[in-house]
């Protein structure tokens, strides 16, 4: 066996590790002062306009103003961007190749909205902003916007288009000291009516009015049905759950999935509570108003709206086309290639068997669903007075018209100038309806034109 004596094995001397690691280091020192963009942890922050205010750091982050430098952490910085006149903008910057950065804040469009009564919700362009009226509101482009105010149940809204870097005022009447039995009810403007009839052009004048933004959907109906018939009598029907008050108020062969269950009125069709109530008659309809007139304390009432009244809706609304998005592809429920009775439409795919939730498309400019396609609604005639009273359903014609199509018809039966006269004593699979409120006095709710 070799053994090896101290000292003579071989190894580097310690000098040259020393020398060795002196020149790695020297050699990284070098490049970083070659480096001229190497990250930086602070930077300056230039806003224009000039006088905005600058915080670091979130809601509780120390306040700064444009042209200061502030600190990245490693990890970055949240800073929100304020100005009175401007949009606030929140960005996260993190350490970069850059020890300046100019930001721009985009222009706001300020719009005081006020209401009578006051402490309305307020929405632009469909959004609540979660603030009560009177507020000041921005809006993000110039153009036009919709400002609306909601208060117990009861919507109003109106369009502005704003222009000029100054602020802007709307206000907007509700019904005072009303509270709605029925969510949603959405102010028509009063105007002019232009339809042609025979080769002759007629234009009728239509006073303002609320109408629901909704088809009555079941869960709706089933509170109607506990308040007119809390006993739920069986009816002679081979049917579970079918009530005489179904039978006579809804003499349709496809009713509405509701059925008497355990003393009281349930909806037997998973998701089926969020959709309008098809099979119900006209007189049926009526009833429901009634019933929801009942329920207001200072004269005002409910009742179905005129074909007028419908039709004048429905063209400020969306005009008389099918709306469609940004694909083509159509924003309302009508026979198309997925319904397999008629299949009108057999390109068209608008997500739809039959009549669907509410909601399921975007409302209409007004802020109406459906008035396009889902069910066919039940309208009173022209002659109806519906400014003073709702008819009873004892007085009905024979026969009314249904506007607006359902999932059964063809695009074309989507029209607003189209109608579908039927019996007014039956329910149909197509057909639904929504209602319109008036107020007790006489006082016009005019205060706009078409």
């Amino acid at each position: 066996m070799l053994r090896m004596s101290p000292g003579s094995g071989r190894s580097l001397p310690r000098t040259v590790i020393t020398l060795g690691l002196e020149i790695l280091l020297l050699t990284g020192a070098l490049l970083l002062l070659l480096a001229t963009d190497w990250p930086s942890s602070s930077v300056v922050i230039v806003v224009h306009p000039g006088n905005a205010v600058i915080r670091a750091g979130g809601e509780r982050g120390s306040l700064v103003t444009s042209g200061s430098a502030v600190r990245l952490s490693p990890e970055g910085s949240l800073l929100s961007l304020h100005h009175r006149d401007y949009l606030r903008k929140d960005t996260l910057l993190v350490p970069g190749r850059s020890d300046t950065i100019v930001i721009d804040l985009d222009y706001s469009f300020p719009v005081i909205v006020t209401s009578e009564p006051a402490g309305a919700r307020i929405a632009v362009d469909g959004d609540c902003t979660g603030t009560r009226t009177p507020d000041t509101v921005l809006a993000g482009s110039p153009g036009a916007h919709c400002f609306g105010v909601m208060l117990n149940g009861f919507v109003r809204r109106d369009t502005l288009n704003l222009l000029a870097h100054r602020p802007e005022r709307v206000h907007l009447e509700l019904p005072d000291a009303v509270s709605s039995p029925v969510k949603g009810m959405v102010y028509i403007p009063g105007g002019y009516l232009r339809r042609e009839s025979a080769g002759t052009t007629i234009i009728d004048h239509v006073r303002g009015f609320y109408i629901c933004d909704h088809e009555v959907t079941v869960s709706e109906l089933c509170r109607f049905l506990e308040h007119v018939d809390p006993e739920g009598t069986a009816a002679d029907s081979v049917d579970p759950g079918r009530t005489r008050t179904m039978e006579r108020l809804m003499p349709c062969d496809f009713p509405p999935p509701i059925a008497h269950e355990d003393g009281r009125y349930r909806v037997c069709e998973p998701g089926g509570g969020s959709r309008p109530a098809r099979g119900l008659s006209p007189e049926a309809a009526l009833e429901y108003c009634a019933y929801l007139s009942e329920q207001l304390e200072d004269g005002s009432f409910f009742c179905l709206p005129t074909e007028m009244q419908w039709e004048y809706a429905a063209l400020r609304g969306s005009g008389d086309a099918i709306p469609v998005d940004e694909d083509g592809r159509a924003l309302a429920n009508f026979s198309d290639v997925r319904e397999p009775i008629r299949t009108m439409a057999p390109d068209v795919d608008d997500g739809a068997v039959r009549e669907t939730s509410i909601g399921s498309y975007p409302p209409d400019r007004c802020g109406l669903y459906d008035m396009r396609g889902n069910l066919s609604e039940w309208c009173l005639d022209d002659s109806t007075d519906p400014y003073h009273a709702c008819p009873s359903s004892a007085g009905l014609p024979e026969s009314l018209s249904a506007r607006g199509g359902s999932w059964l018809s063809a695009p074309s039966e989507c029209r607003s100038s189209s109608r579908l006269v039927l019996s007014s004593s039956l329910g149909y699979a197509f057909t639904g309806f929504r209602v319109v409120w008036m107020p007790s006095s006489e006082r016009s709710l005019d205060g706009d034109s078409m």
